[in-house]
């Protein structure tokens, strides 16, 4: 876990970031911050919720709760893992809102999951 600390200490750079989130690309500072951020409260990634003129995102952490909440209503089933990502080899469009700070771009995603049930019931 990262604690905010004076700048000029040893394990701050000159931004006041952690030597891991020092502008190494393009990046503002801002957004370095705002990653930091999201780490921080665990809300994860950005993804896109919709197509590239809507302007929507939705956070990771909400996307996987209302996901889990789902599967844990299926009887006899309990989800193990799941994770959401962009789909690969699917074409990625250009936003036309512009999005949030370490956003996925608007296109397709994919979801895997690994879940377990019971030999008793046959799933829905």
């Amino acid at each position: 876990m990262w604690i905010a600390g004076p700048a000029d200490g040893p394990l701050h750079g000159r931004s006041g970031l952690p030597p891991h989130l020092e502008k190494k690309s393009e990046r503002p500072v801002t957004e370095a911050w705002t990653q930091a951020v999201r780490s921080q409260l665990g809300l994860g990634r950005l993804l896109p919720l919709g197509g590239p003129h809507d302007g929507t995102w939705i956070t990771e952490q909400a996307a996987v709760q209302a996901l889990g909440r789902t599967a844990a209503e299926v009887p006899g089933v309990r989800l193990e893992s799941l994770r959401i990502g962009s789909a690969p080899l699917e074409p990625v469009y250009e936003p036309t809102v512009r999005p949030p700070a370490g956003a996925l771009p608007p296109g397709p995603l994919t979801i895997e999951a690994a879940f377990t049930a019971s030999l008793v019931r046959p799933l829905p």
